[in-house]
C-alpha cells in the first residue's frame, strides 16, 4: 500500500527494537537516524525503560526531542526536565512489597529520583548490566521508607513460576494497578 502522506514524527522503541541484546544500538542504524534528526524530522524515544538508561541513545543520535519512559510513567522533554510523572499510590506500592515478601521474591523499585532493590541479588546487576540501568541501591528496609519516595514501577520477577505469581498478584490487587 502506497501513501503520500508526508511522515512527521518517528517514534522508537528501544528493548527488542531498536537495541541489540548488549542493550546498544546496531552500528548500521546510528548513521542513518542521525540523518533524519539532523533534517529535523523529529524522533522520539518511547520506552519502558528509565531516561537514565536511554541517555546513551539519546546522545548517541543528538535527540534533543521529548521522551516517554517507563512505560509512559515518566514524559520528558529535551534536555531531560520532567514534564509528567505517574506514581503508584503508596498503599498500591506497600500491598505488592507485603506480597513479595511472603514468597521471598526480589523487588526492583523505579522510582523519581533512581532504582532500587529489595534483595542484592543477581537481578540487580542484570538490570544493571544487560539493560543498562543505574545499579539499583540496595534497601532491605524499603517497606519503611515509602512515604519518602515518589514510585513509578514495581519488577518482581520468579524463574520457577512467573505466570502464577503474576496471576495471584493481579487477583490480590484487585484492579487497584497492573
Amino acid at each position: 500500500m502506497s501513501s503520500s502522506r508526508k511522515v512527521e514524527l518517528i517514534v522508537l522503541d528501544l528493548d527488542g527494537t531498536l537495541l541489540m541484546g548488549n542493550g546498544r544500538i546496531h552500528p548500521a542504524n546510528v548513521q542513518p537516524l542521525r540523518e533524519v534528526v539532523a533534517r529535523g524530522l523529529p524522533v522520539v524515544l518511547a520506552t519502558g525503560k528509565t531516561r537514565w538508561s536511554a541517555q546513551e541513545v539519546i546522545d548517541t543520535l543528538g535527540l534533543e526531542t521529548p521522551g516517554v519512559f517507563s512505560q509512559g510513567m515518566i514524559v520528558t522533554d529535551g534536555q531531560g526536565e520532567l514534564l509528567r510523572l505517574v506514581t503508584l499510590a503508596e498503599g498500591v506500592t506497600a500491598v505488592v512489597l507485603d506480597f513479595a515478601a511472603e514468597r521471598n521474591l526480589p523487588v526492583n523499585v523505579y522510582a523519581s529520583d533512581g532504582l532500587y532493590t529489595t534483595v542484592d541479588d543477581q537481578y540487580r546487576q542484570i538490570l544493571h548490566d544487560k539493560y543498562r540501568e543505574p545499579l539499583p541501591d540496595h534497601r532491605p528496609d524499603l517497606r519503611q521508607q515509602l512515604a519518602a519516595l515518589q514510585i513509578i514501577k514495581l519488577l518482581i520477577s520468579d524463574e520457577l513460576g512467573n505466570d502464577e505469581t503474576r496471576a495471584a498478584l493481579e487477583q490480590h490487587l484487585a484492579g487497584q494497578a497492573r
